[in-house]
């Protein structure tokens, strides 16, 4: 077993939210992408006395890597997003990449960020108590039919931070579904659109730390839609309400860590099943919501964030 010599010397890699933008992106584009958090995070690593690199995106990587194929870095931390191209595996290129040269991690490996960025493989993986998931359904055409029961929510399979996610997404009448459908594949082309049964229920999402066996939940956050928000009818988190007044946002409640509430317990054990099975490691975000309020609801996985440690707000 061979021994870890500290300090370590560290590769940061990552995509600056300020440098896209100032390529011509929109902030909608860039809104995954984080910006002052790597300068903390580059401070906090010096600060614990190791040698760190910011070596930046993908493209730097590959013109670092090309440069020096043995860089002698005792591990990459990494938190980059990806950019471009298919939606679903733009998390996994920086791990894949790094993975061929066999150059050390942090966080999930590309097969897990590429299954836990769809949308449509996460919401899979659910509690043994569920044994009849939310209805969901891909759709490759605007006419799809595939949910008879309203209302329905239709949102991009594969983005972050409510990308995508407006009042029109809640569908409630047949004959909404097409419109929207459309409106979203010409905004999203490279990625699948999901159609799934609206939740109406607690929607929490939950911090796990750890790998395997030793994963652990370290805090829960639960969103409040009600008439204390200007907004009250509204009862998701659109990319709007996150991008402007805190008015607009949700009442936040934290959920004690014990764990002791009957809710809190079966969103855990959920969470913590999605986690192991997509094979997560280190720290991730699972965010759950019910299929109706009360002590009968079941416990859904809406997302499995294991590459967005940067997110402000609901989900952080």
């Amino acid at each position: 077993m061979s021994i870890i010599q500290l300090p370590l010397k560290i590769a940061m890699t990552f995509e600056r939210r300020s440098e896209y933008m100032a390529r011509g992106y929109s902030y909608e584009d860039c809104a995954e992408l984080p910006d002052a958090e790597i300068d903390n995070i580059y401070e906090a690593l010096c600060k614990l006395g190791h040698d760190v690199e910011m070596v930046g995106d993908i493209k730097a990587l590959v013109e670092r890597l090309a440069h020096d194929p043995a860089p002698g870095w005792d591990l990459v931390f990494n938190t980059s997003e990806g950019w471009r191209g298919r939606a679903a595996a733009r998390e996994s290129r920086v791990p894949a990449l790094l993975e061929a040269f066999g150059i050390n991690f942090t966080f999930s490996d590309s097969a897990t960020l590429a299954q836990a960025h769809d949308k449509t493989i996460a919401k899979a993986y659910r509690s043994p108590s569920s044994k009849d998931p939310a209805q969901s359904a891909i759709t490759a055409s605007p006419h799809s039919t595939a949910l008879a029961n309203f209302p329905v929510f239709v949102k991009p399979a594969a983005e972050g931070s409510s990308k995508g996610i407006s009042k029109i997404n809640k569908i409630t009448t047949a004959s909404e579904l097409e419109p929207v459908v459309k409106i979203l594949r010409e905004r999203f082309p490279e990625q699948e659109i999901l159609i799934e049964s609206f939740l109406s229920g607690n929607d929490v999402t939950i911090s796990i730390l750890g790998t395997g066996a030793d994963a652990r939940v370290i805090g829960i956050r639960e969103f409040v839609y009600g008439s204390h928000t200007r907004d009250a009818a509204e009862d998701f988190l659109s990319f709007e309400r996150k991008m402007t007044s805190r008015e607009l946002w949700p009442y936040y409640r934290d959920t004690e860590i014990d764990m002791k509430g009957p809710l809190t317990a079966k969103a855990c054990e959920t969470a913590l099943a999605a986690y192991r099975a997509l094979g997560c490691r280190d720290l991730a975000r699972v965010d759950v919501r019910f299929d109706c309020q009360g002590q009968d609801g079941k416990p859904y996985v809406m997302e499995v964030c294991s590459a967005d440690l940067y997110t402000k707000g609901p989900g952080s």
